[in-house]
């Protein structure tokens, strides 16, 4: 994702990927992430908290954590 600086969006929805997200994926500056409908097995990175994403979709993954509720309390900034 490093040659890809202006990207703002990620969608990787229904595909086939296995194994883990990579952490950069949530240190990064884009307004969505979707990882939807995979067979990605990972827990949650020690930076999902503090990551500046606006939209984050894991559903339907193998996910092996619990998502904090600090993330409910983050301000949201505008599009």
């Amino acid at each position: 994702m490093g040659q890809l600086p202006q990207l703002k969006f990620l969608d990787l929805w229904f595909n086939e990927f296995e194994g883990g997200v990579p952490r950069e994926f949530f240190d990064k500056d884009l307004d969505a992430i979707f990882i939807k409908h995979n067979s990605v097995v990972f827990d949650m990175p020690d930076n999902f908290d503090n990551s500046p994403v606006l939209v984050i979709v894991l559903a339907n993954n193998k996910l092996h954590d619990y998502v904090s509720a600090s993330i409910l309390l983050k301000p949201v900034r505008p599009f």
